[in-house]
């Protein structure tokens, strides 16, 4: 018989990666919810974003795709605000770069998912009333990392900066500031357990650690891999080539969660030293006695200093939170 010939035609689609929900006003307080609503949107990744045919949904009926002549563009490292108006003498002051219509942010519960014309999800938040989330009237909910968990409340806080008529938000531009808090770290000649202990625009390990030594930071999950960039509440390997103090600055780092996978995690801690008797366990799958730092050697640890990396043991895989409180 003759040959079967098959054609296969295969579409190459562009699914985005780096496009984080970072930023989100669902209650302004200086003016009305349908004038003054509002999110951003931001890019983690390192290629440009055409945010040109995605569409905003939530779990309900709410639906609008993007349409934007000349392409909805969004550069590494930017961020895009997303309001019902975008006139700043009426929408409290932000400056909004696309109008949508058909969507609205409930002020309890509600969802804001980014999809993909193939039906992908990109990026999808659902926050809920205060459980988990943080629930603010007349302040954002703002993303604490960006490169952490946004579907966990905990990764998310009120924003204290003021903005335009005098609600707090910080539409357009990073939620932090790098300044106003330092950290010193001491680091020694050689291998050294590292962590990042405040909240920076720009984590790449030889801007925060501008002595050590390139290409060698390493994390750890499983195996380890070598890294660029530096996330809150990861513990990493760095080398240094002599004995040295850092200052670290940046956006103070007071709560944090952190996911554990079972077995060996390197993890680190906030801007402030905390005992590990008082790190949040709720499922205890932390094993007592488990906490390691090192210096020349491995020793047990009852504290996580800031800036310092440490080994912790777990049954199970879960989430620990550390919280800084002045009482």
């Amino acid at each position: 018989h003759r040959p079967v010939l098959w054609k296969i035609l295969i579409d190459v689609i562009d699914m985005s990666t780096g496009l984080v929900i970072n930023e989100i006003m669902n209650n302004p307080v200086n003016v009305t919810d349908s004038y003054g609503e509002w999110f951003e949107l931001s890019n983690t990744g390192t290629d440009t974003i055409d945010m040109n045919g995605l569409t905003l949904k939530d779990d309900g009926g709410d639906q609008h795709t993007i349409s934007q002549v000349g392409g909805l563009l969004l550069e590494p490292g930017e961020f895009v605000v997303f309001g019902v108006n975008d006139n700043p003498a009426e929408n409290g002051g932000v400056t909004v770069d696309y109008v949508y219509s058909n969507f609205a942010l409930g002020n309890g519960w509600d969802e804001i998912i980014i999809e993909h014309p193939t039906g992908a999800i990109l990026d999808e938040v659902w926050y809920d009333n205060g459980a988990s989330f943080p629930d603010p009237s007349g302040g954002s909910m703002m993303l604490i990392d960006p490169y952490s968990d946004n579907s966990l409340g905990a990764n998310w806080m009120t924003s204290t900066v003021p903005f335009g008529d005098g609600d707090f938000g910080t539409p357009g531009s990073s939620n932090f500031s790098d300044n106003g808090f330092m950290v010193n770290v001491t680091v020694n000649d050689g291998w050294n357990l590292i962590g990042l202990p405040v909240m920076v625009s720009d984590s790449h390990y030889q801007s925060v650690f501008p002595n050590s030594v390139l290409g060698t930071l390493y994390g750890y999950d499983e195996v380890y891999t070598e890294q660029e960039l530096l996330i809150n509440g990861n513990g990493y390997w760095l080398r240094f080539n002599e004995d040295s103090e850092v200052t670290i600055e940046g956006s103070e780092l007071s709560i944090l969660s952190i996911s554990l996978s079972e077995g060996w995690n390197l993890i680190s801690g906030i801007s402030q030293g905390i005992e590990v008797d008082d790190i949040d366990d709720p499922d205890n799958i932390v094993i007592p006695g488990t906490y390691y730092s090192f210096g020349e050697t491995y020793t047990s640890a009852s504290t996580l200093e800031p800036g310092k990396g440490y080994w912790v043991k777990a049954n199970s895989a879960g989430i620990i939170s550390i919280t800084f409180s002045v009482f």
